[in-house]
């Protein structure tokens, strides 16, 4: 059986980032990633992968000059 897809939940904003938790499995590790343009297929990494310690992972993006970013977090094998 698979695990299941990862949930992204509302962001945390700050003035310089946003923090980002989603449903996990407790040692999977996930890769947090963004675009700034769906019409490209080339996400990039935003840190390193992310190892859960419990049922909820986080990661934080630092908001720059281009403030639109979408995301998705991977969950890697």
């Amino acid at each position: 059986m698979s695990p299941p897809a990862p949930v992204l939940q509302m962001p945390i904003h700050s003035a310089s980032a946003a923090t980002f938790k989603w449903s996990a499995v407790s040692g999977r590790s996930y890769q947090f990633q963004y675009e700034n343009d769906l019409d490209q297929t080339n996400w990039t990494n935003s840190g390193d992968p992310v190892t859960a310690t419990n049922a909820i992972a986080s990661a934080s993006d630092t908001i720059g000059p281009d403030r639109q970013h979408f995301y998705r977090v991977v969950l890697l094998p």
